[in-house]
């Protein structure tokens, strides 16, 4: 995995080359049901044509591709990492694909991300896998709108099946975590 940062006026830029992406599996309606009824969704929520499935570029997600409904549905709920782990997936990522917006956060629902490159890698793999990107070129994910920290995610999967990840980051908190006070969090 190479990763490559430069410094630039705002913080920096990143660009991590994630390697292929391995398509695990493809669930099919009723293998989804479960999963998007623990969601408050249901098969009428999914993209048209498209299926639930699992992809990894080191990170086994189930990437939910959505037609609408993005930020209705949770990017976690209690039982969800049971029904993940029957997959083969370890993570749940939104992909709302009209809009190309991505939503990913622990498993119950504590916590969402604004921007998530191991999720990213995996939904513009499915993007292009699915005929909805072109392959060779660069597009845009959005990420962190809902929670008010607007992210992009430049992706591109090479016709060599590479999945390119970048954007900026910036230093958003420094801090040290003193032994022992982590077994008070609630993590």
């Amino acid at each position: 995995m190479d990763i490559i940062t430069r410094k630039n006026a705002t913080g920096y830029h990143a660009s991590m080359n994630q390697g292929k992406a391995a398509f695990i599996k493809t669930l099919t309606l009723a293998e989804a049901a479960p999963i998007l009824a623990c969601l408050g969704a249901s098969a009428d929520d999914l993209y048209p044509a498209c299926y639930p499935a699992v992809v990894s570029t080191g990170l086994p997600y189930l990437v939910l591709p959505l037609r609408n409904r993005a930020f209705d549905i949770p990017v976690g709920a209690p039982g969800l990492q049971a029904l993940l782990h029957a997959v083969g997936a370890h993570f749940l990522g939104i992909l709302d694909v009209p809009n190309l917006r991505i939503r990913s956060g622990d498993v119950d629902g504590k916590v969402e991300d604004a921007a998530t490159g191991s999720l990213a890698g995996p939904c513009g793999a499915y993007l292009v896998q699915q005929g909805l990107q072109l392959p060779d070129v660069d597009f845009c994910l959005h990420q962190g709108e809902n929670i008010g920290r607007p992210s992009k995610l430049l992706v591109q999967v090479r016709s060599s099946g590479e999945v390119m990840v970048s954007g900026d980051v910036c230093r958003v908190a420094a801090g040290v975590l003193e032994e022992g006070v982590a077994d008070h969090l609630n993590l």
